[in-house]
């Protein structure tokens, strides 16, 4: 499914099975430093924000601006383990369903700060969740974590269930990782675009994978065993940081994550 561009309208969440039942569709209609609240939805399954502040960008391009950058600085990301959540009126639960995001801007690298040496945590996260009417649920996601080594923090993907699961497999790669697929290599802190996706198969008892792909790379397969989906109820963006230190920010500087599409 083609994205629409966030400069109009945003397509900001679209859910699809193979006959094209059930589709949601989020749209910006109001001027760029909108809550993330205020949008109307002209899919065929309605949904209703609620959750922490978030914001479009104010520069132009109508992007979902999570954190501080310097367009734009989301208030509510000072705070820890925020949680934005779009709760669908009717639950989707047949065909193959693919959810997929694109973030097109990022630094969760705390480098406003000037971290440095041996005790540091600069670990920031976002992720994506897909839950069912049970709450149980599929996650991707980036985060950030400090390389000692290297005195830089490093950027990873990854893929798990939300409720402990063991039988499905946690997949986590970085840069670093020497037993990574070849791609990852190029996973560089602000490389764009990254997309995250998420596929649901409810004509195979609700399994569900995932992958990623950033700047020009092929896709990297995350979790491909994943099970139990009874439906979609619900989407979370989620945001965390493992130190008050290294927040998303403070006075006018920060860390950000920019996402400009859903589909």
């Amino acid at each position: 499914m083609k994205l629409i561009p966030f400069i109009a309208s945003l397509a900001l969440l679209s859910l699809f099975s193979s006959t094209l039942q059930a589709t949601a569709k989020v749209e910006f209609l109001f001027t760029d430093g909108t809550s993330i609240e205020d949008t109307s939805n002209s899919g065929d399954t309605s949904g209703v924000w609620s959750g922490s502040p978030a914001t479009t960008n104010v520069d132009g391009g109508g992007t979902l601006n999570m954190g501080y950058n310097n367009d734009y600085q989301t208030f509510g990301l000072q705070a820890n383990n925020t949680t934005n959540t779009l709760t669908l009126d009717s639950a989707i639960s047949s065909g193959k369903q693919t959810f997929e995001v694109v973030i097109s801007a990022h630094d969760i690298s705390a480098a406003w700060a000037s971290p440095e040496g041996l005790f540091v945590d600069t670990g920031k996260n976002i992720q994506f969740e897909l839950v069912d009417s049970l709450g149980l649920g599929a996650k991707v996601g980036i985060r950030g974590a400090w390389n000692l080594v290297e005195q830089a923090t490093d950027l990873y993907v990854y893929s798990d269930d939300t409720y402990g699961n063991a039988a499905i497999s946690n997949i986590e790669y970085a840069r670093t990782d020497s037993g990574a697929p070849a791609a990852v290599s190029s996973l560089l802190m602000g490389v764009s675009d990254i997309t995250l996706q998420i596929e649901v198969d409810f004509d195979n008892n609700g399994s569900w994978t995932s992958r990623a792909k950033w700047g020009g790379s092929d896709w990297v397969d995350l979790t491909q065993n994943g099970i139990g989906f009874a439906d979609i109820t619900a989407i979370n963006i989620k945001t965390s940081y493992a130190s008050n230190t290294y927040s998303w920010g403070s006075s006018g500087v920060g860390d950000y994550v920019e996402i400009s599409g859903f589909s």
